[in-house]
């Protein structure tokens, strides 16, 4: 993906699809299959790193702590469960609309 593609997408939208690959890592991580945590984990990576220069300045802070903890789990995915979806629910709650799709849905 472009950033320039990435751009077109509302910041709510990019939240969500880091969180879908993180949701896709962390069902590998429960069922012990350390071959889709990686490339899961390698694909928020990446969405991450789009998000970087065009997130708001009041988010960019806690959003590069959740990257840096997503580092912890990319080393030692095992018995990380836990840690991840917590990452996946503050990374949802960073906008108001991918909080309510997902809290609504459920």
């Amino acid at each position: 993906m472009t950033l320039e593609k990435w751009k077109t997408y509302p910041e709510y939208q990019h939240y969500l699809l880091i969180a879908n690959e993180l949701n896709r890592a962390h069902n590998g991580i429960k069922i012990n299959d350390l071959n889709r945590v990686t490339p899961a984990l390698e694909r928020a990576y990446e969405l991450i790193d789009l998000t970087v220069p065009i997130i708001p300045k009041n988010k960019l802070r806690e959003f590069l702590r959740l990257r840096e903890k997503l580092g912890e789990i990319y080393i030692n995915p095992t018995g990380q469960e836990s840690l991840l979806k917590t990452i996946i629910k503050l990374l949802v709650s960073f906008s108001p609309q991918s909080w309510n799709l997902i809290h609504t849905s459920l």
